[in-house]
C-alpha cells in the first residue's frame, strides 16, 4: 500500500513538471503606475502634435502640386505658363541644400534651402533632414505666395515671378520699394527689378540671372 501511494505521488509530480513549459519563468502582469500614465499621455500628445505639423507641411506641398495639375490643362492652349514646380526647383538650385545652420550672404542664420531661422525655431539649430528642408521650403513659398496675392493682387506667371523674388528678399523691403509701386500701378517693372542684383553693394551675376528670369516670367503674364 505504501509503495502504491509513493508511486502515485511521483507520477503526479512528474505530470506537473511535464505540463509546465518553463517552470522557472515568472509571469508578471504589466503594471502602469501614475508616472507611466503621465509619460504615455505626454508621448501621445507629442505624437499628435508632430502628426498635425507634418500634415500641415504636407498640405502646403500638395497645394502647389494640385495647382500644377490644374495648369497642365491650360498647356493645351498656352505653352507659356510657368509651373510652380519650376519655381520651387529654381529656389532649390539657387540656394542648394544645407542640413546644418549657416550664415547667408545677408548675414542671417539660415538652414535648408535658405530658410531663415527665427525666434522659436531654435530646434533647427541642431540640424534637419532633407524631408524637413523640403517642408520648410514649401511652407515659406506658400507664405510668400499668399502675401503677394493679398497685397499685390497678382496671379498666373506674375504671381510666381514675384513669389520667387520675395523668397530671395522678403516682403518688408519690397513693400517700401519703387518696384512695389510699379507692380501696384500695373506699369512695366523692367528697370526696377534689375536694380535688385547687389550683394554688399556690388553687382552679382547670379542675382542678375535670377532677376532676368523673374522678369521673363512676369512679362509672360
Amino acid at each position: 500500500m505504501r509503495k502504491v501511494l509513493l508511486t502515485s505521488i511521483l507520477s503526479l509530480f512528474s505530470s506537473v513538471r511535464l505540463g509546465s513549459s518553463s517552470p522557472n519563468t515568472e509571469f508578471k502582469s504589466p503594471l502602469i503606475n501614475e508616472e507611466n500614465k503621465t509619460n504615455i499621455s505626454e508621448q501621445l500628445t507629442v505624437n499628435k502634435e508632430n502628426k498635425s505639423k507634418a500634415l500641415g507641411k504636407l498640405t502646403a506641398a500638395q497645394s502647389f502640386r494640385q495647382e500644377d495639375e490644374n495648369l497642365q490643362m491650360a498647356f493645351r492652349t498656352d505653352k507659356s505658363i510657368v509651373m510652380w514646380d519650376s519655381v520651387v526647383n529654381m529656389v532649390k538650385r539657387r540656394e542648394s541644400l544645407q542640413l546644418k545652420p549657416y550664415i547667408c550672404p545677408g548675414g542671417h542664420l539660415s538652414i535648408g534651402y535658405g530658410h531663415l531661422i527665427t525666434q522659436g525655431e531654435e530646434c533647427l539649430k541642431d540640424g534637419i533632414t532633407e524631408v524637413q528642408a523640403d517642408s520648410l521650403l514649401y511652407n515659406d513659398m506658400k507664405y510668400y505666395k499668399d502675401w503677394v496675392q493679398k497685397n499685390l493682387k497678382l496671379k498666373g506667371n506674375q504671381l510666381k515671378a514675384i513669389t520667387h523674388f520675395c523668397y530671395a528678399f522678403g516682403t518688408t523691403k519690397l513693400l517700401k520699394s519703387e518696384l512695389c509701386n510699379k507692380i501696384k500701378a500695373k506699369e512695366p517693372i523692367d528697370e526696377q527689378i534689375i536694380k535688385w542684383v547687389n550683394i554688399n553693394h556690388k553687382p552679382n551675376k547670379s542675382l542678375l540671372r535670377q532677376r532676368n528670369l523673374e522678369l521673363a516670367w512676369y512679362n509672360k503674364k
